[in-house]
């Protein structure tokens, strides 16, 4: 493959990816103002503003973290195909890159998770449980990334070992990165749980 198809292919699931993430957040922007709204004639009284501040700032950073662990796994796609057709060199690049990703996934998701829960000190009681199911999706989200973040650099350092002939200590690092990826994969059905949940509730306001 050569590297302008390669660039193609990553600009296309770039693209793709923001415009995702634009149309998340301008959905999630009328759901906050259909809330606010709500909450203005609602008999409990009115909510604090910085409740809507706090809750739109997580629901930003939340899907900044989606956005920069969607890059993390297309530059693992990247390390599968430069690694199976012996580009060793390239292989090692995607595996650091994959790696700055997750690194700036987790940031993000830990502020969304520090919003979230300002949010919810001034939420009713009828909207937690929608914060909380972010709360929940974000912190299991980190643990995935952590478990990829490891998972490449065990693939980074099989592929140095390959790329000087040391096929032992290759095939040693090689298993360990399939234990993280394991890792990863079992957080996955709780994940989507989570997901499945917070649908439910973003589709009954």
């Amino acid at each position: 493959m050569s590297n302008h198809a390669t660039e193609l292919r990553k600009n296309g699931w770039k693209t793709l990816a923001l415009v995702f993430i634009g149309l998340f957040i301008i959905y999630s922007a009328f759901f906050i103002l259909n809330l606010k709204n709500s909450f203005s004639s609602d008999k409990e009284g009115i909510i604090k503003e910085s409740f809507f501040n706090n809750f739109y700032k997580g629901i930003e950073e939340h899907w900044s973290g989606a956005y920069n662990a969607d890059n993390g796994n297309y530059n693992l796609k990247l390390f599968s195909w430069s690694y199976e057709n012996g580009y060793l060199d390239d292989a090692i690049d995607y595996c650091k890159a994959s790696r700055d990703n997750f690194m700036a996934s987790n940031e993000c998701y830990h502020k969304a998770i520090n919003y979230f829960k300002k949010a919810n000190e001034t939420a009713p009681e009828k909207y937690k449980e929608r914060i909380n199911l972010y709360i929940k999706i974000s912190d299991i989200a980190t643990k995935m990334n952590y478990a990829s973040y490891e998972s490449c650099e065990y693939l980074e350092t099989a592929s140095s070992h390959y790329l000087n002939g040391r096929f032992e200590e290759g095939n040693s690092n090689l298993e360990k990165a399939n234990e993280k990826t394991r890792l990863r994969d079992s957080y996955v059905p709780t994940y989507n749980d989570y997901l499945a949940k917070l649908k439910v509730l973003e589709n009954n306001p």
